[in-house]
């Protein structure tokens, strides 16, 4: 029922007469008239462990588009759980300006956490833009864990600014040549 190390002691309660015992490791024991030789033990130590928290989320990554002077893209969501034991608590940063998350964080004992993720493109130019969503979770066995963003801002559509003929407009002859090559 235990041991030990430091006297080299095996304590044992042994199944011929259901009673608790000591012994020193690689010694002998007596049992009435007989001499036992001690072995070998076998020594289960139970432990109770605390349930430790594991971060599962979803999507593994965003990508968001939008157009120079144009409205910024639609919302976009994370999803955050705890897929494993006890208590999740879970904070999200990111390293970019034109990306906010809200909340930025909460605790999930396995229910869906959801963080609305909004991207603002005011005063930014045309390109492609990158962002790192990072999920920490103190005592998770995976914690931290990156999400990447990605933004593509396009230029607006080239529109003429004097069309001929105007835009909308009707009974307007045009002069078109046509030309082909070729057989009948």
């Amino acid at each position: 029922y235990g041991y030990n190390t430091a006297g080299q002691i095996v304590y044992i309660h042994d199944t011929w007469d259901h009673s608790y015992h000591q012994m020193t490791w690689g010694g002998t024991y007596a049992y009435g008239p007989k001499l036992l030789q001690h072995y070998g033990v076998t020594v289960i130590r139970l432990v109770t462990t605390t349930p430790t928290p594991t971060i599962y989320f979803s999507p593994a990554s965003f990508g968001f588009s939008a157009t120079v002077g144009g409205a910024n893209p639609p919302d976009q969501t994370l999803d955050i759980r705890n897929s494993g034991g006890g208590t999740l608590n879970w904070s999200v940063s990111d390293n970019a300006a034109w990306l906010s998350l809200n909340p930025p964080g909460g605790s999930s004992t396995g229910e869906h956490d959801v963080v609305t993720l909004s991207v603002n493109i005011s005063g930014m130019r045309a390109g492609s833009y990158s962002a790192t969503i990072t999920i920490s979770a103190p005592g998770a066995t995976n914690t931290p864990r990156t999400v990447p963003v990605s933004l593509t801002i396009n230029n607006p559509p080239n529109i003429p600014s004097n069309p001929s003929p105007a835009n909308h407009a009707t009974d307007v002859s045009v002069n078109a040549d046509l030309s082909w090559t070729g057989g009948d």
